[in-house]
């Protein structure tokens, strides 16, 4: 059964409340990500996967903003396509997240796993902190609203 919010709080709050929530667990995510890039060679691979799982939620955030509906998927490439209307400069300087998609699922099963060297991981882990900051700033006036 899904909570329902309290009579008080209005759709706009809830909606703040969802875009902070998504941004929460990225930020989980990216600090994964952090420990996996300093536990050495054989984290380097790991790095890839909580870095897509942040940045498909942080697009989600950006989703939720816009009150688009956030499809279930660990898809960046779809997801990075919907708020291309209403946030295209945002979409544009972050296409080249759109391959970490290949990291979402792949890694964690047999035969998916594949070496990586620290210099890539910490190029994965930079694009990510680079769209992590990104939405921040893009929704940094709808979050001070409160």
């Amino acid at each position: 059964m899904t909570e329902q919010p309290p009579e008080d709080q209005s759709a706009e709050d809830v909606r703040r409340e969802f875009v902070h929530d998504w941004l929460l667990v990225a930020s989980v995510d990216m600090d994964t990500a952090e420990t996996l890039l300093a536990g050495g060679p054989k984290t380097y691979t790991w790095v890839a996967v909580p870095c897509q799982q942040a940045v498909e939620k942080l697009i989600k955030a950006v989703l939720v903003y816009h009150q688009i509906a956030v499809p279930r998927t660990h898809d960046t490439d779809m997801l990075l396509s919907l708020p291309v209307n209403s946030e295209k400069e945002f979409v544009d300087r972050n296409r080249d997240s759109r391959g970490l998609s290949q990291f979402a699922v792949t890694p964690r099963y047999p035969g998916g796993f594949a070496e990586m060297e620290f210099r890539a991981a910490q190029a994965i882990y930079r694009l990510a902190q680079r769209v992590q900051a990104d939405v921040l700033d893009l929704l940094a006036p709808f979050l001070e609203e409160e």
